[in-house]
């Protein structure tokens, strides 16, 4: 059974999943990204792969954080997918005052 990840780690691959996913969607996109997930029930569900492909943008953030290579290991699994939900949960949902990564307010 895996251990659970770092919470550190998880916060860490979070934050650098988003400013990927800024880096990859336009505000407009990331606007509707979460304006879906906050209408999404299914709790699996992440509108990012509905503009991108998510997994690689994952990877991308995977890299940047240095972390060891994937291979799909049940801990890198864990972490995987508790940075997943909270960047998701954290990052991912319409907030008042909430700006849309460094870029706000342009297309």
């Amino acid at each position: 059974m895996a251990q659970a990840p770092n919470k550190y780690s998880v916060e860490a691959l979070a934050l650098a999943f988003f400013y990927a996913l800024d880096a990859e969607l336009s505000n407009a996109e990331l606007r509707e990204v979460c304006e879906r997930n906050a209408n999404e029930q299914n709790p699996n569900v992440c509108h990012t792969h509905d503009f991108c492909d998510a997994n690689e943008v994952m990877a991308t953030a995977w890299n940047d954080c240095g972390f060891p290579a994937l291979d799909q290991s049940d801990e890198q699994l864990a972490l995987w997918n508790a940075a997943w939900d909270e960047c998701k949960s954290d990052y991912l949902q319409p907030q008042d005052g909430f700006t849309y990564g460094p870029l706000d307010g342009q297309a």
